[in-house]
């Protein structure tokens, strides 16, 4: 072999190490690249919660104060609702319970109930005029008395009421 002159293994020997140094090199920096991008977004996540929990200004609160606020007031807000619907509700049936004892006890008060429920604003009518709603009441106390089985159809005398051939 002449001086200066390198065999082929040397040659290719060299190559594989320029290689694996380029591996190296590459692998490095790309490894260092991934930690300065995950140090930086750690580092602006850190900063954006620590704007979010810290107060904006001396006398004013955090955002996070602000949308806790806000959402003890929706839910607040729905929790009113809901119970406000579940007190009328009960409410409404315990009246309905006491409208039907009440009409069980008064029948023209049952009749009148339907009257108002055929014409709906006779009703209101009724509630701004007591006194025509007294009248009706004893006029369908007067028609419901006389339709009743064995009742007195006709007052009078108890020889009118028979039939003569």
């Amino acid at each position: 072999m002449l001086p200066g002159r390198r065999t082929l293994c040397e040659h290719i020997r060299n190559m594989i190490l320029t290689g694996l140094v380029a591996g190296i090199v590459t692998a490095t920096l790309v490894l260092g690249g991934l930690i300065l991008i995950l140090v930086t977004t750690k580092n602006r996540i850190t900063e954006v919660i620590r704007d979010f929990i810290s107060p904006a200004g001396e006398n004013e609160p955090s955002p996070l104060a602000k949308t806790v606020d806000l959402a003890a007031q929706m839910l607040a807000t729905r929790l009113t609702v809901q119970l406000k619907s579940t007190f009328m509700g009960i409410e409404s049936g315990e009246a309905r319970k006491a409208a039907a004892a009440a009409a069980e006890d008064n029948p023209a008060a049952g009749l009148l109930s339907i009257f108002g429920g055929k014409y709906p604003g006779s009703s209101k009518r009724l509630a701004k005029n007591p006194l025509v709603a007294k009248l009706l009441e004893n006029v369908a106390d007067k028609l419901l008395a006389g339709s009743s089985p064995g009742g007195n159809h006709h007052q009078g005398s108890p020889g009118q009421n028979k039939l003569e051939y």
